[in-house]
């Protein structure tokens, strides 16, 4: 089931460009489980995305550990419908995203062994739009 949020004020947001923020603070988080997954550039991860890497996870990590999600889809994005003229306000929503910075973890996992955690970034990566990388909390 794809995410999205249940109400929100207005039905479509103004596109905002510029996403190139570094998310320094959330780098060393102290609720940080074992392994981390975060991000290596800032970008924008649709619903679809988001779903795709959750089942990866359940199903990797299915007898070995536990994942947690961090990002939420709260920003609509709309698109008119094919051959309609201009003008007639803004289209229909699509699709729904979640702004990800520089540094931003996206997903904790928990109770696997290093190269588990090594082989399921790896099938994340191929599923999102931006780079992702593998971080080890050192304090567990």
């Amino acid at each position: 089931m794809l995410l999205y949020p249940k109400k929100t004020k207005f039905k479509a947001v103004f596109s905002r460009k510029r996403i190139k923020c570094f998310a320094s603070s959330l780098f060393f988080s102290s609720s940080l489980k074992c392994f981390g997954i975060v991000s290596c550039e800032a970008g924008k991860i649709n619903n679809k995305q988001i779903e795709s890497v959750r089942k990866v996870l359940k199903r990797s990590l299915k007898g070995y550990g536990k994942f947690w999600l961090n990002i939420f889809p709260t920003t609509p994005a709309t698109k008119k419908s094919e051959g309609v003229r201009m003008g007639k306000g803004k289209g229909n929503i699509k699709f729904w995203f979640a702004t990800v910075s520089k540094g931003n973890i996206l997903a904790e996992i928990n109770g696997c062994s290093w190269n588990h955690a090594k082989k399921v970034v790896g099938h994340i990566q191929n599923k999102l739009s931006i780079k992702v990388f593998l971080f080890v909390n050192k304090t567990t």
